[in-house]
Parts: structure tokens; C-alpha cells; sequence
């Protein structure tokens, strides 16, 4: 073999290992790069539902007329909401991870293990990808994504997996009540067979005829400045809520005596049932939560100095 020859030879060598090099950094058999992967845009004010199915039920969060949410029929947090249209929106540069159906069952973007996403607006669907249950190392954060009859798979790294995966009692509205503590004149409250009323007069709080402790009164009132339920019923105990009478109750009033907030509650082995006194929804309430709300009444006498 001449001189000549050799070269070309050592050039075509070198040519070959560079673009085996190359091809080793690419998942195998791929041949589309990951930049060209992008999730479809989403205008937030479009969207009319949000759907997540798999693992046996489906989330279904709809925008009301009065663009209200709500989430399989029960009100939703629109934070919530706005939350994960926010999450669409955010840049990511995905990772290109594999590119045969073969990979869909190991990295949870089948039609068994994986969530399906589908984001609708007035004129069609918006968005429609399969989203996995776990990220990258079988993490919380991040997600596994595909297009529904693509090849491909991405790892995903923004909160859309995280988002996606909430279930109901998750998107609901955990607020039960807001009470600005100025408007607040007068608090009744019953503990079992025992009951006591504070009242406001000449700037000062009486328990019954009696001073009440300042302090104690202000903080009872900034208990209700904003009320969250620590979460919700299962249908089994829903059945079982306020079959009796309620164990506590609490009302609000205002300088003119009318209602500002009536709750009732409903006491459990690990905490409280509570609803408007109208009825409604029942949220759970940790005993500790349901005692700021309705305290003993000695907790707001004077103390003794």
C-alpha cells in the first residue's frame, strides 16, 4: 500500500471514529435531536378543561362561566390552576432519552403506568401528552414525557410531572372562610353542653359580663382572618359526618347582629369534621386548628398575676 494510500486511509479511520463518537453520546437508534422537542403553546385564558387519566380515575377541572374552577364537580383552587398553566409555560430544554416503544413500560409513559394529559380549549384540544408517575432515578420532581403515537421519549425537568400527578383532594379549595377581625362584634361559641359569648363594648372585650383577656380575644379573631382546611372526607366518612349533633359550634356576628360566619364540628378520632352551619361542604380540621377556633372559655379570662 503507497504513502498515499495510507493516508486516505488513516483520514476515512479518523472520520468514522469521530462519528462513533458522536452516535455514543445519542440514545440508540435516535435520530432526532432534542432540541427540536418542544410542548405545544398553551394561552392559559383558552383553556376550558384540564383532564389527567390513569391509575383507575380521572381528573376533570373545568373553567365555569364565570371563570371559577372547579375539579370533579367540586370547587377548585384557582392558584392551583394557574399554578400548572403557569408550568406550561416555563422554558425546558428536554433530554432525549429513548426512542422505541419498547422503553415506554420502564420509563412509565405506557398506556398502563403512565398519566395522560389533555388540555382543551373552545376549539379543540390544546395539548395531549403521555406524562409518567415518577421522574429520572424514580424521583418526585421532573417526568418522563411523550406525544401520544411518537416513538420518543423526554425526561422533562420543570413541575409539570409533579403537578400532573395531584389528585382531587389536591385541586380542591381548601378555604373555608375569611373574616376581617373588625367587623367582628360579637363571637359565640358552645363546647358540648357548654357555651359563652364574647362581646365587643366601649373597645373592650367582655366574656359574658366579665373582661376578657385582650390578647386571647385578639387572637381568637385573627384565627379566623383566614381558615384552611388541612383537607377533606373520604366517601365512607362522609357517609358517617354529622350523624349526630355537632360537638362544637362557632358564630360570628357584626355590629348589626347579623351572621358573618356559622361553623359547626364534627369531632373524629384524629381531628374535626367542619361546615357552615348552612351545610355544604365538610372539610377535616386538626384538633389543634379547631381549638383556636373554638377555645375553652377559661383561655380567655384575665390571668392572675
Amino acid at each position: 500500500m503507497t504513502p498515499q494510500q495510507l493516508k486516505v486511509l488513516a483520514i476515512v479511520v479518523g472520520a468514522l471514529l469521530a462519528f462513533w463518537g458522536v452516535m455514543a453520546l445519542l440514545p440508540s437508534g435516535t435520530d432526532r435531536p432534542t432540541a427540536d422537542f418542544r410542548l405545544p403553546t398553551v394561552v392559559a385564558d383558552s383553556v376550558v378543561t384540564i383532564t389527567v387519566s390513569g391509575r383507575g380515575d380521572t381528573v376533570t377541572l373545568a373553567r365555569g362561566p364565570d371563570s371559577t374552577w372547579t375539579v370533579n364537580g367540586f370547587a377548585a383552587a384557582r392558584s392551583s390552576v394557574d399554578e400548572f398553566l403557569g408550568t406550561l409555560r416555563l422554558p425546558v430544554r428536554p433530554e432525549l432519552v429513548a426512542r422505541s416503544a419498547a422503553s415506554f413500560a420502564r420509563l412509565g409513559v405506557d398506556s398502563t403506568s403512565g398519566l395522560r394529559l389533555r388540555v382543551a380549549g373552545r376549539h379543540g384540544m390544546l395539548l395531549d401528552v403521555m406524562v409518567s408517575m415518577r421522574g429520572p432515578e424514580g424521583s418526585s420532581d421532573g417526568a418522563f414525557v411523550r406525544l401520544p403515537g411518537d416513538s420518543a421519549v423526554y425526561a422533562w425537568t420543570s413541575r409539570l410531572g409533579q403537578l400532573t400527578r395531584r389528585r382531587v383532594d389536591d385541586w380542591r379549595d381548601r378555604k373555608i372562610a375569611s373574616v376581617v377581625p373588625d367587623s367582628v362584634r360579637r363571637i359565640d361559641v358552645a363546647r358540648g353542653p357548654r357555651r359563652y359569648t364574647l362581646r365587643h363594648q366601649d373597645q373592650h372585650w367582655l366574656l359574658g359580663t366579665a373582661p376578657a383577656d385582650s390578647a386571647a380575644a385578639a387572637r381568637l379573631l385573627d384565627a379566623f382572618k383566614t381558615v384552611n382546611a388541612d383537607g377533606f372526607p373520604t366517601r365512607a366518612q362522609l357517609d358517617s359526618a354529622f350523624r349526630r349533633q355537632a360537638q362544637r359550634h362557632v358564630a360570628l356576628y357584626d355590629a348589626g347582629a347579623a351572621p358573618l360566619l356559622t361553623l359547626d364540628f364534627d369531632s373524629t378520632s384524629n381531628g374535626f369534621w367542619v361546615r357552615r352551619s348552612a351545610g355544604g361542604t365538610i372539610y377535616r380540621l386538626s384538633t389543634w386548628v379547631t381549638d383556636q377556633l373554638t377555645p375553652a372559655d377559661s383561655t380567655l379570662r384575665p390571668r392572675k398575676h
